[in-house]
């Protein structure tokens, strides 16, 4: 995700200063969320684990593929549509912790 674009373009006063400042407050805002962003990836983990495992067993019972493939096949399927959720909450995070240390340095 290219922040530096996005807060310029939330923020266009920004615009005018050095992308030193603005990397300063994307890396202070990366920084105060780190412990948020982990819980995050851990629940993920978990929730990758318990819905792959659900999706294949309910492929294996109630169709005619071979258990082990429906479950290869749901762990890698819910595996990249949820990173791909995990991405876009994280990214949400940071950039509304990025409005506020921003806001507040300006």
């Amino acid at each position: 995700m290219k922040y530096t674009e996005w807060i310029k373009a939330e923020l266009p006063h920004l615009e005018n200063e050095s992308s030193a400042i603005t990397f300063e407050y994307i890396q202070q805002a990366k920084d105060s969320t780190v412990k948020l962003r982990m819980v995050i990836s851990i629940v993920s983990i978990i929730l990758y684990i318990l819905a792959g495992y659900m999706v294949g067993y309910l492929l294996g019972k109630y169709t005619e593929i071979n258990s082990d493939v429906a479950l290869a096949i749901s762990i890698g399927l819910v595996i990249w549509i949820l990173s791909r959720l995990e991405d876009q909450f994280k990214d949400s995070i940071i950039k509304k912790e990025l409005l506020l240390i921003a806001g507040k340095n300006t």
